[in-house]
């Protein structure tokens, strides 16, 4: 009789296979995370007994995090499942029979007005690391637009000399930025290793819906997604005249066809130079909010 295998179990050995195979890197990371996080109700149960009504369930419980998570957690179990199959583990890949929703590309841009009320609402959340992380966080990604899974993992000592050096992103390469003022006062002090942003006990944050719950609450700015600040960020750099070059640099984006071949400038003192005016206009809207409300 076949040993018993339950999905946290098929999880684990889907795992190390990949990673035999090199795939140790933050995106694949981020996929487990996601497959653990919509089975967590399911964990425990035989891979066997697993039905495709189960599936469902936990595909629109995922839906609570957002409208594209659905069809995330359908695509990386798919993966999953479509392995087991392969190795007779199970007899179907279910995933793969589920309807995928339509995706509408997300267009807010917050505004000067809504930038400078959450910022105001981040440093207010409160007392506790988490908070003050969470805060930080928050700060950091508004006035540099990176993404959230690279400035989440962020050690202290990946910020030498005024720059912050991303050696994991989602394009693959490094990525570097010489920070302002404004964005090295958030980095704070701590040990090459530790996280810059951690938890109370010195981990990574994880609690990063709750504590978006209460920056909506403070803020008044509700409607948006973390995401939206990158798009913001880019939004309003482009409104103020800075190369869109320049703001491809500052989202670490591959450039298209030929652009890839023959520029080879990493435009370090024109993207320093526009996150340092981005930083003003930040400095600036925050003010007048400040102005405001006195």
């Amino acid at each position: 009789m076949a040993a018993r295998l339950t999905l946290a179990g098929l999880c684990d050995l889907y795992e190390r296979h990949r990673l035999k195979e090199g795939h140790r890197v933050k995106s694949f990371d981020q996929s487990m995370a996601c497959i653990r996080g919509g089975l967590k109700d399911y964990l425990a149960v035989d891979v066997r007994s697993f039905t495709r009504a189960d599936l469902r369930a936990c595909r629109d419980k995922m839906a609570e995090r957002g409208r594209v998570w659905p069809n995330r957690f359908l695509a990386y179990t798919s993966g999953m499942l479509a392995w087991a199959v392969e190795r007779d583990l199970i007899e179907h890949n279910m995933a793969r029979d589920l309807k995928r929703s339509p995706e509408k590309p997300r267009e807010r841009v917050l505004s000067m007005d809504e930038l400078a009320a959450v910022w105001l609402a981040a440093e207010r959340l409160g007392e506790g690391a988490s908070r003050d992380s969470y805060g930080r966080l928050v700060r950091m990604l508004m006035l540099t637009g990176t993404r959230l899974s690279e400035a989440a993992t962020a050690r202290h000592g990946h910020f030498i000399g005024g720059r912050w050096r991303i050696p994991e992103t989602k394009s693959g390469k490094p990525h570097q930025l010489t920070l302002p003022p404004l964005a090295l006062a958030l980095i704070g002090r701590g040990e090459a290793r530790d996280y810059v942003f951690a938890s109370s006990v010195g981990n990574r944050l994880f609690d990063l819906q709750v504590r978006k719950v209460e920056l909506d609450k403070i803020s008044g700015v509700t409607g948006w997604v973390i995401h939206d600040l990158r798009r913001s960020f880019a939004t309003h750099l482009g409104d103020a005249n800075v190369s869109p070059l320049v703001i491809e640099g500052l989202l670490n984006h591959r450039l298209p066809g030929l652009m890839a071949v023959y520029l080879k400038s990493s435009l370090d003192q024109q993207k320093a130079e526009a996150l340092r005016s981005w930083a003003e206009m930040i400095e600036a809207a925050v003010a007048n909010a400040q102005g405001v409300r006195a």
